[in-house]
């Protein structure tokens, strides 16, 4: 019936193939067919086939045969948005039954043609499911999902899965990133309530989380969620997955779901631990190639896949390293305009979170997030070559007299009038230079939140400085920063 199986380019080494059909596919690094016994294998074939989300496994039939198979169609019965960038989609089914961990395969379209995006089942019964779905508009399914109604039909395969809940008294350790999450509220549902059960759940910012109520419900569970990139007013728990694992035991089984860098770590962690690799069962994340044909225009603005973003943030932490040379012996303009560059790195620092918080939809903002590091270290760099030439080469700045010895630094002369806005953005500036690192941030803890608000106080004091010298521009940018701060406030108090 079948004459032939193969891999064509654009593997993304899901393993869906691997787990559907394990006699006839490989995945190492991609997707391989070891076996041509193809006559016992045609039907998890074919189904391995229709649930690959990139449509790589190309299967020939013999003259005559049909290999041709049907989805089946289902309907929406309401779709809710958990987040901004989250969806929890209900679909109505008849005689369904699912095993926990399991998930479908949605058929999808859009003007390039067919495709499949795989998503796990978090809750179901005979009548529907529930699916947790991640939209992101530089998504290929994007459109799809975000233009779905209540009533419409959808085409599905499945269900499938990668592994299974054990079933066994061992504790159970569940960890999940986004929505990694649909699984485990999945196998929870299936364990008892007289076994210890332990979620770690990690997102970025505090608005991605969900399914917060759903996870009090678990008797014998406890919640950790946390937050790596927290906002300012968070008083939650913040930290990655892996500050999370030394109170693991080593009988316990683990289950791992979300992007494959958190796995890699967890498992990493793991392994240091000694903890025993075959009580490990994780699923990675793994995405999908880029929409074909994406236009120029569309890519950059619109969903601001901006090349070189990451780059240009190490380009801002690296720059520090020249900034005393450059003050000293680079060009003019730079010894004319190093001020204006600090502080309109940390007028960006302080104005792009609130602005994040309150656009959430406008991807923009959250991009250049990852630019704050960076700018803030240069700010910071650029501050402190000026004390350090202050000190050491009598260098007046700004009509501020020299200190001619590290000894006068805080006498009242040097504290005094408008000599004390440098003071404090100096001060300030040490303080943040030194603590604005993830080091720092895992030997002070909670404290490290705190210490990091003196950045208001480098903003005003600098600020304020400026504004003495005539520059309007600094009050203006005081003014937007502190509306913008209280409404991104406002906001979260409000949700």
């Amino acid at each position: 019936m079948i004459k032939s199986v193969s891999i064509v380019p654009w593997c993304i080494a899901c393993k869906n193939c691997e787990s559907i059909c394990p006699n006839i596919f490989k995945v190492e690094g991609k997707s391989m067919v070891i076996n041509h016994n193809y006559k016992e294998n045609i039907q998890k074939i074919l189904k391995a086939r229709d649930m690959c989300p990139v449509q790589v496994i190309k299967v020939e039939a013999e003259s005559g045969a049909n290999i041709d198979t049907k989805p089946l169609i289902w309907k929406v019965l309401s779709k809710v948005y958990l987040t901004p960038d989250t969806i929890e989609l209900v679909v109505e089914t008849k005689d369904f039954s699912f095993t926990a961990w399991q998930y479908v395969s949605l058929k999808m379209k859009d003007k390039h043609g067919t495709f499949n995006r795989s998503y796990s089942i978090a809750t179901g019964n005979t009548n529907s499911f529930t699916l947790t779905i991640k939209i992101l508009p530089q998504w290929r399914g994007w459109a799809f999902i975000n233009t779905l109604k209540e009533n419409a039909k959808i085409e599905f395969f499945g269900p499938e899965w990668s592994f299974i809940l054990q079933k066994n008294t061992k504790p159970k350790v569940f960890i999940a990133t986004g929505t990694g999450l649909a699984p485990m509220i999945a196998m929870l549902e299936n364990t008892p309530e007289n076994i210890q059960k332990t979620v770690i759940f990690w997102v970025r910012y505090e608005s991605d989380f969900y399914y917060q109520d759903v996870l009090k419900k678990f008797p014998n569970t406890k919640i950790i969620t946390t937050v790596s990139k927290p906002t300012e007013n968070y008083t939650g728990t913040t930290g990655r997955v892996t500050d999370f694992l030394a109170d693991i035991t080593n009988d316990s089984e683990i289950y791992i779901c979300g992007n494959p860098d958190m796995v890699e770590s967890v498992k990493e962690n793991l392994s240091k631990n000694w903890f025993p690799t075959e009580n490990i069962y994780y699923e990675s994340f793994v995405a999908a190639p880029p929409t074909p044909s994406v236009w120029f225009f569309e890519n950059i603005f619109i969903e601001w896949n901006i090349p070189g973003i990451k780059a240009l943030n190490w380009f801002f932490i690296l720059f520090w390293f020249a900034t005393p040379f450059l003050l000293k012996d680079g060009p003019l303009w730079y010894y004319n305009h190093a001020w204006d560059i600090a502080w309109w790195s940390v007028v960006f620092v302080i104005l792009i979170r609130p602005l994040a918080d309150l656009f959430p939809k406008l991807l923009l903002f959250r991009k250049l997030l990852i630019w704050r590091n960076g700018l803030w270290i240069l700010s910071s760099a650029i501050i402190l070559s000026y004390f350090g030439f202050n000190v050491y080469t009598n260098y007046s700045y700004y009509g501020i007299a020299p200190l001619d010895t590290l000894g006068n630094y805080f006498t009242a002369k040097m504290w005094s009038g408008k000599n004390i806005f440098p003071r404090l953005s100096e001060i300030t500036a040490l303080i943040l230079f030194i603590t604005s690192n993830n080091f720092s941030q895992k030997i002070l803890g909670k404290n490290w939140k705190r210490i990091q608000k003196l950045a208001y106080v480098y903003f005003i004091s600098g600020g304020i400085f400026i504004y003495s010298f005539g520059k309007d521009e600094a009050l203006y940018s005081m003014i937007i920063a502190t509306i913008l701060y209280f409404a991104a406030v406002f906001k979260n108090w409000k949700k």
